[in-house]
This record gives structure tokens, C-alpha cells and sequence, in this order.
């Protein structure tokens, strides 16, 4: 009797084929390495959105898409250059979401202030980014996978400007600092908080990080005298 063979995507990113299992083959990080919080080789590839088409899309024109413009954008090795969704991303930015216990009265206020310090601090920009793309993960579950990716990629580059940055005493930093230091942390719990069948040990590892990311928040918070801000 002939043994039906069993089909193998020989376009896998690595880390699924080490582990020899299906990849989906979704960029720029497939679902498998998401779900497992691993590096995926997919990453390093630039990223366009033919990428995600089905395979019978891979015959249309590339002229014909609409998205010509942003796949160039995204395809970019600067990881500071503003593409579509990042346009996206930004008005769905509101204080609600990064604070739901927040008084609903101050919502839009605090978002204003959130929105205009980050204009002023690239690594607060990047962060509000981050959290907006957590956030429309969960709402927009079709397109989970693009939306997590894309806030693990904003909010480490936010690390980076914030860490670059670091010795600057300003007011307007500090501020910015505490900020990023506090969306972090929700980011973080957020995280620990995903139900993804991590086990046990997995999921005391996120905890940890999210305990040591509160602390930096208020680390940053000592650092400045608030009081004297003024408005």
C-alpha cells in the first residue's frame, strides 16, 4: 500500500525546520516563532506584503497593487522610517487603552500630552507605536500575527533610543523617560498575560521581566522632582 507523503515546505524559516515543524512561511516572523517568543529567521528578510499573499498572487504585477508605496517603505533598512502602518498605528494611540483604569473624563487630555511629548522623543513615539500595535493584535485577531510583530519590533527600537539617550536631564526627557518607562510595563504585562500555552517555568520567566521593567519605572520616577514641573 503507497504511504501517502506528507507535504513539507522546503521555504520554512529556520528555527522551524531545526525543530521540524510546519512553518507558515508568514512574514517578516511566522506564527510558529510569535507563539514562542524566538527570533525568526524571516526577520532579517526585507518585508513586503506580497510576502503574505496566497500563492496564486504571486503571478499579479507588482505595479498593479495599491501598496507599491508602503512595501517600499517597510522593504527599508532604516529602522526609524515612518511607513503605513505606522500611519495606522498612531491615531488608534489613546490613553484609554494604555490605562483602562484611568478616569474616562482625562482620557483625551492625557492622550494629547502623551502624543505631544513623544513628537519631542523618538523613543516615546516608538513606544506609543508599540502599544498600539499590541492593542489591535487583540481586536483584530486576522491579523494577530502582523500586529505582534510589529510591536515587539517598535518597542525594541524604543529601548534602544531610550538607552541612547539616557544621559539626557532635560525636563521634557525625564518626562518622556517616565512615560516610556510606564507603557513599557504595561506592554510587558500584557505579555504576561497572553495565553499561549506557555508552561509553567515560561511563564515565571515573563513575570520576572515585567516585575524588573516596574521597577524601572520607578527608578526614573526618583530621578526627577516632579513637583517642580509646574503644569
Amino acid at each position: 500500500m503507497l504511504r501517502r507523503q506528507h507535504k513539507k515546505s522546503r521555504k520554512g524559516c529556520t528555527e522551524c525546520k531545526r525543530r521540524h515543524m510546519r512553518c507558515d512561511e508568514q512574514r517578516p516572523t511566522c506564527f510558529n516563532c510569535i507563539k514562542a517568543d524566538r527570533l525568526c529567521s524571516f526577520s532579517s528578510e526585507p518585508y513586503t506584503r506580497s510576502q503574505d499573499s496566497t500563492p496564486g498572487s504571486e503571478h499579479r504585477s507588482a505595479g498593479a497593487s495599491p501598496s507599491g508605496s508602503s512595501t517600499r517603505a517597510q522593504a527599508t533598512g532604516d529602522p526609524d522610517a515612518v511607513n503605513m502602518l505606522h500611519m495606522e498605528l498612531l491615531p488608534h494611540f489613546s490613553f484609554d487603552v494604555y490605562v483602562p483604569e484611568f478616569d474616562d473624563s482625562l482620557g483625551r487630555p492625557a492622550t494629547e500630552l502623551v502624543l505631544k511629548i513623544a513628537q519631542e522623543a523618538p523613543f516615546l513615539m516608538h513606544g506609543v507605536l508599540a502599544m498600539s500595535a499590541r492593542h489591535l493584535s487583540i481586536t483584530r485577531p486576522e491579523q494577530s500575527a502582523r500586529y505582534l510583530d510589529q510591536a515587539f519590533r517598535l518597542q525594541t527600537r524604543a529601548i534602544e533610543l531610550f538607552n541612547a539617550t539616557h544621559d539626557e536631564n532635560s525636563r521634557e526627557k525625564c518626562m518622556a523617560r517616565l512615560l516610556l518607562s510606564s507603557v513599557l510595563g504595561r506592554h510587558i504585562l500584557a505579555d504576561v498575560l497572553r495565553d499561549d500555552g506557555l508552561d509553567f517555568p515560561s511563564f515565571l520567566n515573563r513575570f520576572a521581566q515585567g516585575v524588573r521593567i516596574h521597577g524601572g519605572v520607578k527608578a526614573v520616577a526618583a530621578q526627577q522632582d516632579w513637583v517642580s514641573f509646574g503644569d
